[in-house]
């Protein structure tokens, strides 16, 4: 199992006090295989069961372009989004998806094109972990017409075993 490097909270902005009412959930667990997991997230609001996590393993290349799809077709539910992605998905297992093996480079091209021009009032809290693929990816974000906020790691203390002491990156005094 790897580990996770990255987590996406979905849902939407409070109107005056900034934050987010989160819905759902996705978690990018990377090392060999990377995964996008998909959970909801039911603290604001009462569960209606057990749901089944999503999986999907991405396309390296378009890690987070990849995340906003799922976000398009199963949380907000774009109706052009749902119905490419669908047609697609019947084909293999619905909560387990290899994107590579589901769709053809130029069909991902097109949604992330036609995902793009989607206006949606939805937010993404995105947290990045130190040493997350899609840190590099974080630009493609400028193209898109969600909310979002994005956190990346400002310090990280963490025990080295090569090197056998707490290794110090980065400060905690941050200027508001």
């Amino acid at each position: 199992m790897g580990t996770i490097t990255a987590q996406i909270l979905i849902g939407e902005a409070h109107p005056n006090h900034g934050g987010i009412y989160p819905t759902h959930v996705l978690y990018l667990s990377e090392n060999s295989k990377p995964s996008w997991i998909l959970t909801e997230h039911n603290i604001l609001v009462e569960s209606n069961g057990n749901q089944k996590p999503i999986i999907w393993i991405p396309t390296v290349e378009n890690m987070l372009e990849d995340a906003l799809l799922m976000i398009s077709h199963y949380v907000t539910k774009h109706p052009q989004i749902t119905a490419t992605v669908s047609q697609n998905l019947n084909k293999i297992k619905e909560h387990w998806v290899q994107l590579y093996e589901a769709f053809k480079e130029e069909e991902l091209a097109q949604l992330y094109a036609l995902n793009k021009e989607i206006s949606s009032r939805y937010k993404l809290m995105i947290n990045v972990f130190e040493g997350s693929t899609i840190l590099q990816q974080l630009d493609v974000l400028e193209e898109y017409g969600m909310e979002v906020e994005v956190t990346i790691p400002v310090y990280s203390r963490a025990f080295s075993m090569w090197s056998n002491k707490m290794v110090i990156k980065g400060s905690l005094n941050i200027e508001a």
